[in-house]
């Protein structure tokens, strides 16, 4: 699942925050999603779910994630 932001910051920053900004935005998913890629040239961070029903809330928390401009594509 892809989480597309147009203003990207390095995918080091991203993958290795991963934790912190979920649980910043929405800390009932830490520890049931992994970010597993990032390219900081297009703004993509792929995202894993445990389980469907974690990809679901994911989206639904899309408007509380902390980048603007992020969408899941």
């Amino acid at each position: 699942m892809p989480v597309v932001c147009p203003t990207a910051p390095a995918a080091g920053n991203v993958l290795a925050q991963w934790g912190d900004i979920l649980v910043a935005s929405a800390p009932e998913l830490a520890g049931h999603v992994q970010a597993v890629a990032f390219d900081p040239d297009t703004g993509r961070l792929d995202v894993v779910p445990a389980a469907p029903a974690y990809g679901t809330k994911l989206r639904w928390s899309t408007p509380k994630r902390p980048r603007r401009g992020c969408s899941l594509g």
